[in-house]
């Protein structure tokens, strides 16, 4: 969008009109009261047309085989119930595979230049641009002629006219408010006073001179719309979502703080800029008919009416409630494209649909320029109205808005200022939503299912859901509470005020309107199939309950097809019948719940003075709303009993299968089918590609099988005669299997033949269901599993997609759902199947010697990676992500065969942050749950176990279960930046664990432990070394003589060698740094033998310093830092043949110096005479829980000289120390300690 300017135009003349600026104002005026009532910062920053996507760079849209990653990504946020936690998983995981991508909207299918619908350049910003870049074109060749050069007048008249043209387009659409040509708006104005009539001007135009002046006015019209086309409001384009398409209007704002802002924070913010915008009447009338003009171009786009558009939300409600006008908040639409069309329509319907909507919501942002300017002083005067009035609450029983997920690490507008804000979030005040379920997914299918036929009109036109689509969307709000998988259960008392209140209209025509509609649904159910149950209904008192009653027992009968199973319908009858009694106890709500409903009550009680917001009849509400969730989760109980009963009688049922597949040909094509189909479908599936999540699938709790005519004349009746006298011998032979009735036409039933208790309810089950699909359903894909034909996952994904969106009750909708999704995951794998995984193979065949647990953070980077030598096979490593349940699914092994031991030589665990009792983004309790316990269940141990990272001795509770008999746990007392296991190590430790050799890994970790304990203390020394005058080094050395090579590396190795690095070419200044070394007594005196050797070559005077004697200089440091590396005096013993190609200073390969410096630490350690610091490493036996640990850690207080040599490293290390021993101390994780001095020190 082009970049708004200061307000350039401020007076015009023709009489007084509102300061230009007073809008923008009034804006900013908006998000200092939000700022205010919300403790928050809230800032406007320019507006900005885009597009959110995810772009594509790992996969190719074309690579139909690359769906690897969908898989990763579901395994990423699987079992995550909490929403933020969801979002951030998945948008992680989606970040491996695509960028996130911010862009200028852009028309489908429309490439550059290309005209659409009737226009030359149909996107504003583009005729702009356009204009503008054929306004100064003609400048160049009208300054070109004045300067002599023989420029032709023609194509100079015609840029400027289309200049004009394009300009006057624009300006028209400013003007498209009924009387709005009338309204002094500064920059509008000066645009119209410098573009009205100067087409006529151009073409009359006698010289050069005044085409220059022409196109000067042109340019002052122009700059006039770059600032008016900029605007206030921005189109907001978002196809980054799963389930549907978004497209806003709305004005950017954007929340800044010193600290974390949540997902809380930024809808909180948001919804209080929308409130205050959208509350005026002069912007609601406006948005309203805006809405109309879309619902009047999507209608004339399509007349086949295969599109829906509705107002919903709380507008909607509204409307339904008869008072449209105290609607507030944003008008939140939706468009739905029918999704039974095939695909290619589908598409290109969507394609006309999306250009539709960017096109006039651009129009509408600048219709909204023209509108906030002329209301700006009514608006400025609304809000300081506002400012002194309390805010009112939020209308809490709204349903949740749109919440896409967050895209990763995206900020459209880069920090300002000297310090801006370190944490920064968009939010907005929306104008219009406007939603697009995309193909294919079951939202598309519920909601063209109830609603494609049922929309209510409003006196002004505006379309809407009527009662039961409501109705039926707050009772799934509220059992969602009961269930316990609401983010917004604080909510919930106000929703079951707004429910009751939609049960119980206030006048005589909504009562007969609502009256109307549960009527059809009590139709729904026949008389006599849930007689007792309705009848409970009838005699409720209030008409609320009786109302909803019989909306919940009609979503009952559908969603277990009780019509169809007689039987159960009288089981089911009996059993709500008999329990409704005990409703107040069986429904009683959840903790969260009760907590929030009695708040308020509580806050009634503290103000008697005001109208109470609890009405007691709300309890009987949400008794029944509750009592109905505890049958669903009944029923579904039930379900798996029956579908458990179904598998006993496997033999039974099996052939009588058999005998049906039998009728139909497996070698050839005819022109009538069989396949399995449901629950059964799904499990077969499910099985045949070992699915590893069966427990998401639909449980087969009646035996279902489709049969599909290639004739469009097949009749059914016939088919299922056909069928039928296949199997009535089979029938006849097996007596617990009985023929059910004839009819509907097109079916054949076959019930169990006795009664059989099936949990909760007794009787005799449906169990086969036989039917000719419609003639709608298609050509089936089939697959054979198991010698029967099945429906192929395609088919099989759309029919549970169909189901689903007819299914009201949420319980069962909830299953389906999940088999839906479940189907998917198969589809989308079975069509390019994940190897499986050969850790978790190795792990479950006892052939995992190892194993590392790694988290997604790689904290250690390649430092905690295995070496080459582990790839491919044996590299055993499990990715911790930042979904708990996923990694115990994946740890929750299948029982072990006779004779394997799945016990581990060595399991790491590391690559993740530590903190006290966390693990990455893991506690303690996740830890166990999902990581520990599954192990522990499948009967892995491990002989060793390496906590690698900081303030795990936290967690030795958490993983002492997993230590097999005389094992240890290498764990951490103190944060510390070394890594225990590093591929040097990983390859130190191959040869004993190919071998399973526990002398051999047991010494490759001790020789480490010790390595790191030496690290340990010269990190610690370092700076103390470095700091010491002469005399001080030289009274260290007085005690400790053997102290003076070690401490001459730091102190003169080192800096001599960087002198010599950095100064090559400036060769007196290097004679005065390293002649610094020579001076006596001090610091030569202190200076190692070996660094003497090399000052010895460095001459008397500088003069006598040449690049011979300085390359003698490099040869000697090359042989003593070659030494240092290589001699086994110094503990690192590099091969030398290794060494032999490196050059001393910086290699593209690496460099000696570089070797010397990363184990300066280790050298420094050598001087004996140093005091030790303690190891922040321990060893834990797990059979007597003792800890192994510096004994200088152990005292209390620790040591001040022992303190300040830990703070060095980390600068709570003292501390963190003592409180995790005594933590240790105090609980029965830990029961002695085995304090040794300097401990595992050389």
């Amino acid at each position: 969008m082009v970049k708004r300017h200061q307000h350039a135009f401020q007076v015009l003349p023709g009489g007084a009109q509102p300061a230009q600026g007073l809008a923008e104002t009034c804006l900013e005026t908006v998000a200092a009261l939000v700022s205010t009532a919300t403790h928050t910062q809230v800032v406007l920053p320019p507006p900005r047309d885009s597009s959110l996507a995810w772009k594509s760079n790992a996969v190719h849209p074309l690579q139909s085989l690359e769906t690897e990653y969908q898989g990763i990504v579901r395994d990423a946020a699987r079992g995550l119930t909490d929403p933020d936690a969801h979002k951030t998983a998945e948008s992680t995981a989606l970040s491996q595979f695509f960028s996130f991508d911010v862009a200028v909207p852009k028309l489908l299918g429309v490439g550059p230049g290309q005209p659409y619908d009737g226009m030359a350049i149909p996107l504003i910003d583009d005729q702009l641009r356009t204009a503008i870049r054929e306004a100064k074109a003609a400048g160049r060749a009208i300054d070109a002629s004045l300067a002599g050069a023989n420029v032709a007048v023609g194509p100079v008249e015609a840029a400027l006219l289309t200049s004009w043209t394009l300009a006057m387009g624009l300006l028209r659409k400013f003007y498209r408010i009924p009387g709005s040509d009338r309204w002094r708006i500064a920059t509008l104005d000066a645009a119209r006073n410098a573009l009205i009539g100067l087409d006529a001007a151009i073409r009359g135009a006698a010289s050069w001179n005044q085409l220059q002046q022409y196109q000067h006015n042109l340019r002052v019209g122009l700059g006039a719309l770059e600032e008016a086309v900029a605007g206030y409001a921005s189109v907001q384009m978002i196809y980054f979502i799963e389930s549907f398409y978004l497209y806003r209007l709305l004005i950017r704002y954007r929340l800044e703080a010193q600290t974390a802002i949540s997902g809380e924070d930024t809808i909180k913010v948001s919804g209080e800029l929308t409130k205050i915008i959208t509350r005026q009447p002069w912007l609601s009338e406006w948005l309203r008919d805006k809405l109309l003009v879309l619902n009047r171009r999507l209608l004339a786009l399509d007349p086949s009416q295969n599109i829906l558009f509705f107002l919903k939300g709380g507008r909607a409600i509204k409307y339904l409630e008869g008072v449209p006008q105290q609607g507030e908040n944003d008008w939140d639409t939706q468009i739905v494209i029918n999704p039974n069309l095939p695909a290619e329509a589908w598409y290109d319907l969507y394609r006309r649909v999306q250009n539709l909507v960017l096109l006039l919501l651009q129009d509408f942002r600048l219709e909204f320029y023209t509108l906030l300017n002329h209301h700006a002083p009514e608006f400025e005067r609304a809000l300081v109205a506002d400012a002194r009035a309390l805010p009112p609450p939020p209308d809490e029983a709204l349903p949740d808005p749109l919440n896409p997920p967050e895209p990763p690490q995206v900020d459209v507008d880069p920090p300002v200022g000297v310090m801006p804000a370190p944490h920064r979030a968009a939010c907005k005040s929306e104008l219009i939503d406007v939603g697009l379920p995309r193909y294919d997914t079951i939202e598309a299918r519920e909601q063209w299912a109830q609603l494609h036929n049922s929309l209510v009109q409003g006196p002004d036109g505006m379309p809407y859901p009527g009662y039961l689509y409501y109705i039926n969307e707050y009772i799934a709000m509220l059992r969602e509470v009961f269930l316990g998988r609401s983010p917004s259960a604080h909510k919930a008392p106000k929703r079951i005020e707004r429910l009751y209140k939609l049960l119980s209209p206030q006048s005589a025509q909504l009562t007969q309107d609502l009256d109307a509609v549960v009527a059809h649904e009590r139709a729904l159910i026949p008389p006599t199939l849930l007689p007792q149950s309705v009848a409970v209904a009838d005699t409720q008192q209030d008409p609320a309950l009786r109302r909803v009653l019989l909306i919940l027992l009609q979503q009952f009968s559908l969603a277990y097809a009780l019509p169809a199973d007689p039987q159960f319908a009288a089981g089911f009858d009996d059993f709500f019948t008999a329990n409704i009694a005990n409703a107040a106890t069986l429904g009683a709500p959840p903790q969260d719940l009760a907590n929030a409903i009695q708040a308020v009550v509580a806050e009634d009680t503290q103000h008697p003075e005001r109208p109470p917001k609890w009405n007691p009849a709300y309890n009987g509400l949400v008794t029944m709303v509750g009592f109905c969730q505890w049958v669903s989760e009944q029923m579904e109980q039930h379900l798996l009993d029956r579908s458990a009963f179904l598998t006993q009688q496997k033999q039974v049922l099996s052939g009588l299968m058999a005998v049906v597949a039998g009728i139909f040909s497996t070698r050839e094509e005819w022109e009538l089918e069989m396949a399995m189909t449901a629950g059964s479908a799904a499990q077969l599936q499910a099985d045949y590609t070992r699915y590893s999540h069966p427990e998401a699938l639909d449980p087969p709790f009646v035996i279902t099988a489709g049969f599909y005519a290639q004739n469009p004349q097949a009749d059914p009746a016939t088919i299922i005669e056909m069928v039928t006298a296949a199997i009535k011998p089979y029938l006849g032979s097996n007596p617990s299997l009985t023929l059910g009735p004839s009819n509907p036409v097109g079916v054949l039933r076959i019930f169990w033949a006795t009664a059989v208790p099936l949990g909760a309810l007794t009787y005799a089950p449906l169990v086969v269901s036989l039917a000719v699909a419609p003639q709608a359903a298609g050509w089936p894909q089939l697959a054979y599993i198991w010698g029967l034909p099945v429906l192929g996952l395609r088919d099989l994904v759309r029919a549970y997609q169909r189901q689903s969106a007819e299914i009201e009750e949420y319980g069962r909708r909830l299953r389906l759902k999940a088999t839906t999704a479940a189907l998917t995951e198969i589809y989308s794998r079975a069509n390019n199947p994940e190897p499986p995984n050969p850790t978790l193979i190795a792990l479950a065949e006892g052939r995992c010697a190892y194993l590392k647990l790694s988290s997604t953070d790689r904290a250690n980077g390649i430092q905690g990676d295995y070496p080459p030598p582990y790839f491919p096979a044996g590299a055993f490593e499990l990715a911790v992500t930042n979904n708990p349940d996923a990694l115990r699914q994946s740890l929750t092994l299948p029982p072990a065969a006779p004779g394997v031991v799945r016990t581990l030589d060595l399991l790491v665990l590391n690559q993740g942050h530590g903190d006290w009792a966390r693990f990455a983004t893991w506690s303690a309790q996740d830890l166990t749950a999902n990581l520990v316990a599954p192990l522990v269940a499948s009967k892995v141990q491990a002989r060793l176990i390496v906590l690698d990272f900081c303030l795990s001795a936290s967690l030795l509770a958490v993983f002492t279960p997993l230590v097999a008999a005389g094992g240890q746990i290498i764990s951490s007392v103190y944060s510390t930046t070394e890594v225990v296991m590093t591929p040097d190590v990983w390859t130190q430790l191959k040869p004993g664990l190919d071998a399973r050799n526990q002398g051999t890994i047991a010494t490759v970790l001790a020789t480490r432990l010790q390595a790191l304990a030496a690290n340990t203390t010269g990190l610690a020394q370092l700076e103390p070394v470095h700091a010491a005058t002469p005399e001080q080094v030289a009274l260290h050395l007085h005690d400790h003589p053997d102290d003076r090579d070690p401490i001459s590396i730091i102190r003169v190795l080192r800096p001599m060698g960087g002198d010599m690095r950095a100064n090559a070419q400036n060769l007196p200044r290097l004679f005065q740094d390293l002649n610094a070394f020579k001076q006596r007594p001090l610091p030569w005196e202190t200076v190692g033998f070996a660094e003497q050797a090399i000052l010895a070559k460095l001459p008397r005077t500088a003069d006598l310093f040449t690049a011979q004697v300085y390359g003698e200089m490099l040869t000697a440091l090359r042989q003593r830092v070659t030494a240092i590396l290589t001699e086994s005096a110094y503990r690192i013993g590099l091969p030398i043949e290794t060494l032999v190609p490196l050059p001393l200073f910086d290699g593209p390969n690496g460099a000696l110096w570089d070797l010397l410096i990363q184990h300066q630490a280790g050298l420094l350690a050598l001087a004996k005479g140093l005091r030790r610091c303690p190891t922040p490493f321990t060893r834990f036996t797990a059979p007597t829980k003792r800890l192994t640990v510096d004994d200088a850690l152990l005292a209390t207080p620790i040591a001040p000289e022992v303190a300040i040599l830990l703070n060095a490293l980390e600068p709570n290390a003292s501390a963190d120390a003592t409180q995790m021993l005594t933590s240790l101390k105090d609980s029965s994780a830990v029961l002695s300690f085995d304090g040794q001095r300097n401990y595992d020190q050389p």
